[in-house]
């Protein structure tokens, strides 16, 4: 759903510093607040929806090299090599790098596969913690604050244009009873989420690249136990 008048910038903005303040506020730095978190996560909310949108799509894309991608950069090196030693036999180089073209291959895509892991996974994982802990704070609430919580944080319309299910205007004063309620819950879960980690609980954070990487990358994941 295209809502009109989401600036995408601002909303993307806003989830990226959202995030920064929730994540500092688990790290247990000072002056960072649960309330206040529920505030910037809330507030970073639409634009953190679309973020985890363009990396989950990333997930799907090929970041793999072919081994005809193998065999071209390592002939490409081969041809140079041979070109500036001028040896008596310029098919040498091409000739090994036939030859090696497998393990030039496997450690391209491990590299690759690291890669993936650092600048997709790990960001996407973040994201999808923290949208994740905003909608386990909503599920128990009634359906009109839902759909307050929908139009506010997700779509984020004014509270003057707060409709509920029916499409009948919202008066202000019941939207922001519920936006009170959201905020308070927000804070009691992020609160329980961050004692729940600091007492050795596995974070929703680390399930998802488990998850993603034992589905995207099991090369990767073969090779960690191996290092292991």
């Amino acid at each position: 759903m295209k809502e009109r008048g989401l600036n995408r910038d601002t909303a993307i903005a806003d989830g990226v510093a959202g995030m920064d303040y929730v994540e500092r506020y688990f790290r247990d730095e000072d002056f960072y607040t649960a309330d206040e978190a529920a505030k910037a996560l809330a507030k970073g909310y639409a634009g953190l929806c679309l973020l985890r949108h363009q990396y989950k799509n990333r997930l799907n894309t090929n970041h793999h090299y072919s081994k005809d991608d193998a065999y071209y950069l390592m002939t490409q090196g081969a041809h140079e090599e041979t070109a500036r030693v001028q040896t008596s036999g310029p098919t040498d180089g091409v000739a090994r790098a036939v030859a090696n073209v497998d393990s030039f291959l496997a450690r391209l895509n491990r590299e690759a596969d690291e890669e993936f892991r650092k600048s997709v996974i790990q960001p996407y994982s973040k994201i999808a913690e923290l949208t994740e802990i905003f909608e386990i704070c909503l599920k128990p609430m009634e359906p009109w604050m839902l759909e307050v919580a929908k139009m506010r944080y997700r779509y984020r319309r004014p509270r003057t244009r707060i409709q509920d299910a029916m499409g009948k205007p919202m008066k202000t004063s019941l939207v922001e009873k519920a936006e009170k309620a959201i905020l308070e819950r927000l804070t009691v879960t992020l609160t329980d989420y961050k004692k729940y980690c600091l007492s050795g609980g596995t974070s929703i954070q680390d399930e998802t690249a488990a998850k993603v990487i034992a589905e995207h990358l099991p090369d990767y994941v073969i090779s960690q136990e191996k290092a292991g």
